[in-house]
């Protein structure tokens, strides 16, 4: 399945020591903010204040994480993903954040086994089906696994928003 892909190089996250909550809350309210009004730049600056005010604070990682993720700062995404994992490991959030950065950065491999450690806790879990579908489907070269995981989220919701796409994959792809 690695092909020729690159691997992530895993970094096991940053330090978790606590801090200053109150800081850091002042800063991540400022964060979500900027977040909601997409200056996402502003809103990285802003969350990794917080982060590194109280590294320790799960939330604040997880947000460093999205918000950097649509500024285009990969290897800071990807660096909070692993923090905010390493803080709450069982988080579907946090780790389907950090496979969405693990595929634009092209390392579609190591998104691919992020999304199974989701599914494998979660087999319910639609946008995880989604996302390893696509990656099989499109990256990984793998139509067998692709249609397993759109299958899956069809059984799931037969009115999903992607419905129609996946049934025109499916049709294509006996």
């Amino acid at each position: 399945m690695a092909g020729n892909f690159p691997r992530y190089k895993y970094l096991g996250g940053g330090k978790t020591t606590s801090g200053d909550r109150t800081a850091a809350q002042r800063f991540a309210e400022k964060g979500t903010q900027a977040l909601a009004s997409q200056r996402y730049l502003e809103a990285t600056t802003l969350f990794r204040s917080a982060v590194e005010a109280d590294p320790s604070w799960f939330q604040a990682q997880m947000n460093l994480a999205a918000a950097s993720l649509q500024a285009d700062r990969l290897t800071e995404s990807l660096y909070a993903s692993e923090t905010a994992l390493a803080i709450d490991p069982s988080s579907v959030p946090a780790r389907y954040n950090f496979a969405l950065a693990l595929k634009r950065g092209n390392y579609f491999f190591d998104a691919a086994m992020e999304l199974e450690k989701i599914l494998a806790q979660n087999p319910n879990e639609a946008d995880s089906h989604i996302l390893l579908g696509n990656l099989c489907a499109e990256q990984l070269r793998q139509p067998a696994k692709a249609r397993a995981h759109y299958l899956k989220v069809l059984e799931l919701n037969p009115k999903h928003p992607r419905a129609t796409a996946i049934r025109f994959w499916l049709k294509a792809h006996p």
